[in-house]
């Protein structure tokens, strides 16, 4: 269905549409994301008719001879293809037929069903769609380790790349979460695949990614509890909801400050250089005589090893999950299910589609609850902070502590309902059924068996645990 609508500036958000079906069709769809424009068309067109044997209009045409050109950039215009448009009159439905069947067998025009600004990119080299959060690489099962892990690295630099414009600009809060999350898989790959790499070959970029994701984190975990402010909100009282107007205006300077002082570090030196010199490296060919010896391995082997050892630690820090475990045991479990998901998403293209996506949706179900029980409690104490720091400066009123007071509760209620959820959703993921499709998944190696596996040190806590 297309929906057309006049409006007098370019609208920053679904909200700023007026109320209407444009407006109902985009907001489930681009939810909290921006409106961007990305090409301007100016149009020629011409109009004909096409008359009988008596002189009567029985079929119009229209010739239109758009160009495109990037916003705010007329001189540089490109020409689209023109395009013929017959339009029927009623009562002359045969004159229609004909002018169709002249068009296509006289003419030799094809039929032309792409929308504009399908068209209007193609004019400004561009493919509509072509960027996407979601990981799609292509990968063979005899290719070299090395080569493959350079390969993935290549598309996450890419999304850091796509992204940094719109998260130094502040556009939406989706440029930095995805921004985040690539530096975050990158993160990953390179420690999960560590012994594809000489130490020197790497030299500092594992410690650098780690300054990069050091340096994103207070802007997004800001981004998300404006982004919750709604849904906190409705969860009061109708009479008391307005007493969180403070906190919503404490957290939106807090985040200005913090996204100025983001942007400034992407334009550094420091930031310059570290993705200036990582690209040089993942686009340096392997070296073939002095790789490690886990680098000339084909990648399959090294994957179903890495995947089986992670799938091992999972299930042996969920066995020994109780009842009243700390909270901290939850958080390194689903640290670990992070690993493994990651894994699953790197080498998808691997293995069987059908059974990885089975073991992917039982997977999710899991860091769903975890990931949820890891906010639930991050936000409580990211409640009692702010309400300290609001009574510090002098913001804080005596409704808006007790309006927050009520959060925490449900806040705390809702974490324990998540704590009671862990046992069934572990003992789904830990099923005979779900334990067959990782024993099918993986090809037979001695690395990729099912099993136990020692502990790693605990993972720093982020107080954004549903990034994926």
């Amino acid at each position: 269905m297309r929906h057309r609508l006049r409006v007098p500036g370019i609208p920053a958000f679904s909200r700023d549409l007026p109320e209407g079906p444009l407006r109902e069709a985009l907001t489930p769809m681009i939810e909290m994301r921006r409106l961007l424009p990305v090409a301007s068309v100016r149009r020629q067109a011409r109009s004909l008719a096409v008359l009988d044997t008596n002189g009567k209009i029985v079929t119009r045409l229209r010739v239109d001879c758009p160009a495109a050109s990037p916003p705010g950039r007329r001189r540089r215009r490109q020409a689209m293809s023109p395009r013929l448009t017959i339009i029927p009159i009623r009562g002359y439905a045969r004159a229609f037929r004909e002018a169709r069947r002249f068009a296509a067998r006289e003419l030799e025009l094809p039929e032309c069903d792409s929308r504009e600004i399908v068209l209007a990119l193609a004019a400004l080299g561009q493919v509509a769609g072509r960027y996407s959060s979601k990981l799609r690489i292509e990968l063979d099962a005899g290719m070299r380790a090395d080569s493959a892990a350079k390969t993935i690295l290549r598309a996450l630099h890419a999304t850091i790349v796509d992204n940094e414009d719109g998260t130094r600009a502040n556009l939406d809060s989706e440029f930095l979460h995805d921004f985040r999350v690539a530096v975050r898989r990158t993160r990953s790959c390179l420690s999960q695949l560590k012994s594809l790499f000489r130490p020197r070959g790497l030299g500092k970029f594992p410690k650098e990614f780690a300054w990069l994701a050091r340096l994103t984190g207070p802007t997004r975990d800001l981004d998300v509890y404006l982004l919750k402010m709604e849904a906190y909100r409705k969860s009061l009282p109708k009479a008391v909801q307005r007493e969180l107007e403070p906190l919503e205006e404490f957290l939106r300077e807090r985040q200005a400050v913090e996204h100025e002082r983001l942007a400034t570090a992407l334009v550094s030196k420091r930031y310059r250089a570290l993705i200036r010199n990582w690209k040089r490296f993942i686009d340096t060919e392997v070296d073939e005589t002095e790789a490690p010896v886990d680098a000339k391995r084909p990648i399959l082997e090294v994957a179903s090893e890495r995947i089986g050892k992670c799938h091992r630690r999972v299930m042996k820090r969920g066995r020994a999950i109780g009842a009243d475990v700390p909270a901290e045991k939850l958080h390194r479990l689903r640290i670990e299910c992070k690993k493994l998901r990651y894994l699953l998403e790197f080498f998808a293209s691997l293995y069987d589609p059908a059974t990885l996506g089975a073991l992917v949706r039982e997977l999710k179900l899991l860091q769903d609850n975890l990931g949820d029980f890891n906010d639930l409690e991050v936000q409580q104490g990211a409640l009692l902070d702010f309400a300290h720091q609001m009574q510090e400066e002098g913001s804080a009123t005596v409704e808006m502590l007790m309006a927050m007071g009520r959060l925490r509760e449900q806040l705390e209620e809702r974490q324990d309902d998540e704590r009671k959820r862990f046992a069934k959703r572990f003992a789904r993921f830990s099923s005979r059924k779900n334990l067959a499709r990782v024993l099918e998944l993986l090809p037979a190696t001695p690395g990729s068996q099912v099993g136990a596996e020692a502990e790693d040190p605990p993972a720093p806590r982020s107080g954004e645990g549903r990034e994926s």
